[in-house]
């Protein structure tokens, strides 16, 4: 928390990024303003999470989000620095102007990915602990889409150009991979992370009652 009273960097990325394995997935970007006006690569300015296990690159611009047909997904933006000033005023917001879909080698869209890809809701009128951000894209994977990988580039602006104008960003290393869905009736794989934490200790009866093994291997009745 800081001084304000207010959740930090981390607890708003954790907090965005909550509820793994849930039906929408939630992609956030975190932008480093100070950074990017200075003209520091993307590297060392803009890093991606998502709230699916299954992925790979978090932390990175290279984010790699694992997803299913169907789902839903959620790209927010969030700069590191956008607590409070001791002025009262906030630090100026990034946003998201574009995200396009393309094939891998070569410019051109591919529209059968996301399905309403969009900007939803509106951008902050003032900017109050009462009047949160809703200014986000959003979009269904295609649910008849191929499995595999789907490269996009999101295209971010901050305040702050010549003139009064934004400062633009491209970021151009992203992507989804579109899993196959189970069969119907396939046998769930449990990941390790879960099946470690099962306690061994418990058994199950035939007929389905739960049992415990005692110490040195006696089974309480």
């Amino acid at each position: 928390m800081t001084e304000h009273g207010e959740p930090d960097f981390l607890d708003r990325v954790t907090a965005m990024t909550m509820g793994a394995n849930s039906t929408q997935l939630n992609i956030v970007a975190t932008v480093d303003v100070a950074a990017v006006r200075a003209g520091h690569p993307v590297e060392q300015a803009i890093w991606f999470f998502d709230n699916e296990p299954k992925s790979e690159g978090h932390g990175t611009p290279h984010l790699q989000t694992s997803c299913l047909p169907g789902q839903v997904i959620n790209f927010l933006i969030y700069p590191v620095d956008g607590q409070r000033r001791p002025d009262g005023s906030y630090p100026d917001f990034p946003q998201i102007d574009a995200i396009v879909f393309y094939q891998d080698g070569s410019d051109t869209r591919v529209y059968k990915t996301l399905a309403d890809l969009k900007v939803y809701g509106a951008p902050d009128r003032m900017r109050s602990p009462y009047t949160p951000v809703y200014r986000y894209w959003a979009g269904t994977v295609e649910r008849d889409a191929e499995p595999g990988v789907y490269p996009y580039r999101m295209i971010i602006s901050l305040p702050g150009g010549a003139g009064g104008g934004r400062i633009y960003t491209e970021v151009a290393n992203l992507s989804i991979h579109i899993q196959a869905r189970p069969a119907p009736g396939a046998a769930q794989v449990i990941p390790a992370s879960v099946a470690s934490t099962t306690p061994s200790a418990r058994t199950r009866r035939p007929g389905g009652s739960a049992s415990r093994t005692r110490p040195g291997g006696r089974r309480k009745d």
